[in-house]
């Protein structure tokens, strides 16, 4: 093999490996954010990934989770809103809820 052709690919796999850390690193952070409940930034940036590389399985697990998790929260706020008649209340996280599936 030439030295040109050795060359690219050193180059071409730096790039992979810069790609996929900074990857991991994004899920990590996205991690920390769902740890801390944050988990709208968390869905947020896990779109990201996804939408940079749709088959991150990672990415997508951790994303299915969080919406879960938002879900559950936002449906026992509507439950919690209903029991005390507020309506209003109830529906905003109904709505909510909903945007999460």
């Amino acid at each position: 093999m030439s030295y040109r052709v050795l060359a690219v690919l050193s180059v071409v796999k730096l790039f992979l490996f810069s790609v996929l850390t900074a990857q991991q690193s994004q899920i990590e952070k996205c991690i920390q954010l769902a740890m801390a409940g944050k988990y709208e930034e968390a869905i947020r940036d896990l779109q990201r990934v996804l939408d940079l590389d749709p088959k991150h399985v990672e990415a997508r697990r951790y994303l299915e989770s969080s919406r879960l998790v938002l879900f559950e929260k936002f449906a026992s706020q509507g439950k919690e809103s209903v029991g005390r008649s507020k309506w209003d209340e109830a529906t905003r996280a109904f709505r909510r809820a909903a945007r999460c599936v």
